[in-house]
């Protein structure tokens, strides 16, 4: 047995492709799955669900007491994010007080309705709510007038320092004299005489 030679090891070919180890998909990352938004408001809506169904006393009054906030919602799509903000917090603060006083008589449905058909919680509610909508104007306006004065301030300095560039490199930097291929300024045709 000593004419006989041991089998060559062959290199790895280095076009070649390894396959992919312990379950690993094309990004390399064991078992990542991305969830879809839509997955996820689903998700969100069925436990929203099932909390409402558990809850059920508790749930009718917020729903009742917090129609601001969906009517907010709902309203104007484009600003709806601060204006649900503003809204919510407040009408979610209104509606408290009498969540605990639901608590305190013992979470039943019948006492839920008592409390959601009182003129005086209703209006505590709304009227939280209502002064969300007026905090959402009034902020809306003062920040408006803010960043507007702060534009100003800010073509002033753009401005200020446009004439500094200009008196220190000439009048080549401010775009409106007509350069060549390389960049140089064109100097306008002399008149003839």
């Amino acid at each position: 047995m000593a004419g006989k030679k041991a089998p060559e090891k062959k290199a790895p070919d280095p076009k070649a492709k390894a396959a992919p180890k312990g379950g690993e998909n094309k990004a390399g990352k064991k078992g990542a799955r991305k969830v879809s938004g839509g997955a996820k408001v689903s998700v969100f809506m069925i436990g929203l669900v099932i909390l409402g169904a558990v809850f059920m006393p508790s749930a009718v009054l917020l729903i009742i007491g917090m129609m601001p906030t969906i009517a907010a919602t709902f309203a104007d799509p484009k600003r709806a994010g601060t204006r649900v903000v503003t809204v919510g917090a407040l009408n979610l603060a209104g509606c408290v007080p009498f969540l605990f006083k639901l608590w305190s008589q013992g979470h039943e449905f019948d006492t839920a309705l008592n409390i959601a058909t009182d003129p005086q919680a209703i209006i505590v509610m709304y009227a939280a709510a209502g002064a969300g909508y007026m905090i959402d104007w009034s902020m809306s306006s003062v920040v408006a007038a803010i960043l507007y004065q702060r534009g100003l301030a800010r073509q002033e300095s753009i401005k200020k320092r446009q004439a500094e560039l200009v008196l220190r490199w000439g009048a080549e930097v401010t775009g409106q004299i007509p350069l060549d291929h390389q960049g140089f300024a064109v100097e306008p045709p002399e008149k003839s005489r």
